[in-house]
């Protein structure tokens, strides 16, 4: 399949995806007509997919980070370049010739003469020796921490301006340098050299919140990703082993948790932490820190990060049946919604059914917050409540998610038709004091009811891509009074209409019109009209031709 990918993304992130492609790790590729899906496997598995037609990407996403921040990453381009394999395979037999070629003029030349021009060649263009250095890494001595760190801040500097500042363009210098240095660990790892490409990753990573660079482009990011990455593949190499570097990893991580240094600027080390839990290795050492720090962090109100540390803690006492624990835990940390959820789960689970609804009222008073009502909801239901989640469902319409069609619909279901028809018209009533500002909502109201004569009085003044999106509730009935309403809207358009995208919203309105049922009379006296008063403006001419 062939699909124009390559300059959607920087050269660095295409290098990656290609060395991802190359070791296989695009796996379980699954195709849905123009629906591509994979995991892209490493010591993280990520899920990603593109959406494709005649050669061109409509759609594409992956479960990592970087790709959550709406960048094209590797793993998407591992996947494209695994999808246009066949197109890959037809090149290779000219690359093949050519490096047959190239083999055979090599082979014809004096040895000592080809060695000087590669050590010529090596001093001369440090992008060329470093990829040399990288290929055959276990030939050369092991450059020292300090040597790496000169390397890390020569990265930094060399990518800044005069200022000291890394711009977005110059970004992409920042990273290609960081990848270099990374793919050097990944080698340091494979020759079983851990601490010290330990030591080089944590340098990386402790030097980004002291960097000054528009990140924009989510560089510091994918550098943190690549690190973590590397530690990961440490740590499944080491743990089992009667191995120091173990307990020195996880002291970082512990360093981390208690500063905060790093989880500030984006870079999060907890995670790393179930490697130890699912090996059951010092979880003493890790229920006591997290203990501690959610202690702390409670102070400080850092509750985003809470639920992460009791999941890790939850996952402890689950291996020690402790569940007692479990459930103080959630007690003491209930102030967090996602944890108030989990506790309440937690009763339900051991069926104390009034002890959840109690803390989820308790909640619902302190906050008004719409999560606690749904939740009650549910249980009202389940426990067939049904005065109690009649009441819910009212709030939950009124108050905390004003005419969602969802709960509207609920409602519905508790009455017979015949007490329906007066409810309804209550509930509508009171929704069309808020017109205005429950707009869309009070629509699929209407739908709902097909009132559709309604839809049309609301409207009817509105704008014609408004209008559009309920056309198909409101024809045939209403077909000629909407081709008169979108005809003076044209006009009215073309009026201030001054530059070429507002000519081709123009056209694509006209075309509406043009393809409406009953519309050639209005289609061409508009027409007309418009060409003749704007002749004079040859860029809505243009747009206006293809109709």
């Amino acid at each position: 399949m062939k699909i124009d990918f390559k300059e959607k993304f920087p050269k660095e992130i295409l290098d990656r995806g290609y060395d991802y492609y190359k070791k296989n790790y695009v796996q379980n590729v699954l195709f849905h007509d123009d629906l591509i899906t994979a995991n892209i496997i490493g010591t993280r598995t990520y899920s990603a997919f593109i959406q494709v037609d005649n050669g061109s990407i409509l759609e594409s996403g992956c479960s990592c980070p970087y790709a959550s921040e709406g960048f094209y990453c590797k793993h998407i381009a591992a996947l494209l370049y695994y999808v246009t394999e066949e197109d890959i395979e037809k090149n290779k037999t000219n690359q093949n010739n050519k490096e047959q070629d190239l083999h055979s003029i090599i082979k014809k030349i004096d040895k000592i003469e080809l060695e000087d021009f590669i050590v010529e060649l090596l001093k001369k263009d440090k992008n060329i020796y470093d990829e040399f250095r990288l290929r055959f890494n276990n030939l050369f001595p092991n450059l020292t921490l300090n040597e790496y760190k000169r390397r890390i801040n020569e990265a930094i500097t060399t990518s800044a301006g005069r200022d000291g500042f890394i711009d977005y363009e110059e970004a992409w210098d920042y990273t290609s340098a960081m990848y270099k240095i990374t793919s050097e660990m990944d080698t340091l790892v494979d020759n079983k050299n851990y601490e010290l490409a330990f030591d080089v990753v944590t340098s990386i990573l402790d030097t980004i919140p002291n960097t000054d660079i528009d990140d924009s482009n989510g560089s510091t990011g994918e550098v943190a990703g690549e690190c973590i990455e590397i530690i990961e593949k440490i740590l499944e190499n080491t743990l089992d082993k009667k191995d120091s570097l173990p307990k020195k990893i996880l002291e970082y991580i512990f360093h981390e948790l208690r500063t905060d240094y790093l989880s500030n600027y984006g870079i999060d080390l907890y995670g790393l932490l179930n490697y130890y839990v699912e090996r059951n290795i010092y979880i003493k050492e890790i229920e006591a820190t997290l203990v501690s720090v959610l202690k702390m962090s409670k102070t400080k109100k850092y509750f985003w990060k809470t639920e992460h540390y009791i999941d890790i803690l939850i996952d402890i006492y689950k291996m020690e049946n402790d569940y007692e624990k479990i459930l103080n835990l959630l007690e003491e940390y209930s102030d967090d919604q996602r944890i108030c959820l989990k506790l309440v789960d937690k009763y339900i689970e051991q069926k104390d059914i009034k002890k959840a609804i109690d803390l989820l009222k308790e909640k619902l008073e302190e906050t008004n917050n719409r999560t606690y009502a749904e939740k009650l909801s549910e249980i009202y239901y389940k426990e067939n409540m049904i005065n109690e989640y009649k009441d819910i469902l009212y709030k939950l319409l009124y108050e905390l998610k004003k005419y969602d069609i969802v709960v509207y619909k609920k409602i519905k279901e508790l009455y017979s038709k015949e007490d329906w028809v007066i409810e309804s018209q209550n509930i509508i009533s009171n929704a069309e004091q808020e017109i205005n500002r429950y707009f869309s909502d009070i629509i699929k109201i209407y739908i709902e009811e097909e009132m559709y004569d309604n839809i049309y009085c609301i409207v009817k003044n509105k704008s014609i891509d408004t209008i559009i999106q309920y056309e198909k509730y409101l024809l045939p009935k209403y077909n000629k009074q909407l081709i008169n309403i979108y005809v003076e809207r044209c006009k009215a358009f073309a009026k201030t209409a001054n530059k070429r995208s507002l000519y081709k919203e123009l056209a694509g309105n006209l075309r509406h019109i043009k393809n409406m049922e009953d519309s050639k009379e209005e289609y061409l006296n508009l027409m007309e009209e418009i060409q003749l008063q704007y002749r004079n403006k040859p860029a809505m001419k243009d747009e206006l031709s293809g109709l």
